[in-house]
């Protein structure tokens, strides 16, 4: 996968409203994976520089590529889903896409282990300033809430902060 040829096609200033190019990308991406035991280093550095990306993660089809994440995430190194999830915490303020929120989140209540999600969740919580990103939040407490979790009190008051929030 040529991964800066693919950048440039997710960054492509005349096709930022169309899910078309990620969506694209997104397969290209898990295609490449293929046959592959271990996330190789240029795929992550792909991934983080793409989430990293404030006009990136305003545009439509990204859930695909978290998808295609989750779907993969055996692969990843615990160093490598722990920078992930860093990254997501970091940056998740600059999400304005409802669907990649949702993506984002039920991908870190899936895959962390529920104290960690829990934390990430209400950091990002705390700084959201937008109502997509609130959506993916609110999917992932919710997440946590239906799981086996000693924290419902918590989560439930979190639910109820997150509802709360752009009223």
């Amino acid at each position: 996968m040529d991964f800066d040829a693919a950048y440039h096609r997710l960054s492509d200033p005349d096709k930022l409203r169309n899910p078309g190019p990620a969506h694209q990308v997104s397969n290209e991406f898990e295609d490449s994976l293929l046959g592959i035991e271990r996330m190789p280093e240029e795929h992550f550095r792909f991934i983080s520089r793409v989430f990293s990306d404030a006009i990136l993660l305003a545009r439509p089809g990204l859930e695909y590529l978290v998808m295609a994440l989750y779907s993969d995430k055996e692969k990843f190194s615990d160093a490598q889903l722990n920078s992930l999830f860093d990254g997501i915490e970091r940056h998740y303020d600059l999400v304005q896409d409802e669907a990649l929120a949702y993506a984002f989140f039920d991908f870190v209540s899936r895959a962390m282990e529920p104290v960690r999600a829990l934390r990430l969740l209400k950091k990002t919580l705390a700084k959201t300033k937008n109502r997509a990103a609130l959506s993916g939040i609110l999917l992932g407490l919710d997440i946590l809430r239906r799981s086996d979790n000693a924290a419902d009190k918590e989560i439930a008051a979190l639910i109820a902060d997150a509802e709360n929030k752009f009223r």
